[in-house]
């Protein structure tokens, strides 16, 4: 990923957030995208959310719980499902509202 070369070592931390230290990497949220296909069909993912100062990663636990992610023009989506990774990007399926503030 660009931003991880751009930045070097990132900062880990539990909640997103803008960090002096550098590029963060960050959970808590436990973000998703939802992919809309022909007519009423859609699958919701989890997803790994890139953006220049920092990334959220997903969760994968039966219990976790997701937050469908709205991506901001900075950033990119990597929606996680049949054992791969997948590039999504600015997808219009990932929309919701980004309840992360400006950190990532």
């Amino acid at each position: 990923e660009d931003h991880l070369r751009e930045f070097g070592i990132p900062t880990l931390c539990h909640l997103p957030g803008a960090s002096p230290l550098g590029y963060v990497l960050a959970g808590h949220l436990h973000p998703a995208c939802r992919l809309r296909g022909a007519g009423a069909d859609s699958l919701r993912l989890p997803c790994f959310l890139f953006g220049p100062r920092g990334a959220i990663l997903p969760a994968f636990g039966a219990f976790t719980g997701h937050a469908t992610v709205r991506p901001q023009p900075d950033e990119r989506v990597y929606v996680v499902g049949g054992g791969r990774v997948w590039p999504v990007g600015r997808a219009p399926g990932c929309a919701v509202r980004s309840t992360r503030g400006r950190a990532a």
